[in-house]
């Protein structure tokens, strides 16, 4: 199976956080084993906030200050459920560039994890959720 979202850098995730000291975030569940691949992109305080990648709570990489677009890939081992989770985190003070982080054209080749029909992303059935501070509108 394989899972992919569209890539035109103009339809992408992108996390804003509300302000100091906050946080922004999507997951997914897929099941194992098999690899994620995606782009992302960040324009933050460099050093401050990040754009971090976890599997299953392990974080893979995380990228801060004027970071392009950039294409990435990780193995994801084992079999069994995984949970795929980007965050954009924000530190106690200050701010620069965009502060602001993107995702874009994520793609998964192996199986996924069962999940209700109307949680549908690029015609596959895939478990996508969005999170932002409550008092936000948009991400």
């Amino acid at each position: 199976m394989r899972l992919v979202c569209p890539h035109d850098f103009q339809t992408n995730f992108a996390y804003d956080a509300a302000g100091n000291s906050q946080e922004s975030w999507m997951q997914t569940t897929v099941s194992g084993p098999g690899t994620i691949r995606f782009w992302w992109k960040v324009s933050s305080e460099a050093y401050y906030d990040w754009l971090e990648f976890r599997v299953d709570g392990v974080q893979q990489d995380s990228i801060s200050g004027e970071v392009d677009w950039t294409e990435t890939s990780y193995a994801v081992t084992g079999t069994g459920n995984h949970t795929l989770k980007w965050r954009y985190a924000k530190d106690g003070s200050g701010s620069d560039g965009e502060d602001c982080a993107y995702v874009d054209y994520v793609q998964w080749t192996g199986p996924l994890a069962p999940g209700p029909a109307d949680r549908r992303l690029a015609g596959v059935d895939v478990r996508l959720r969005c999170f932002r501070p409550p008092d936000r509108k948009t991400l």
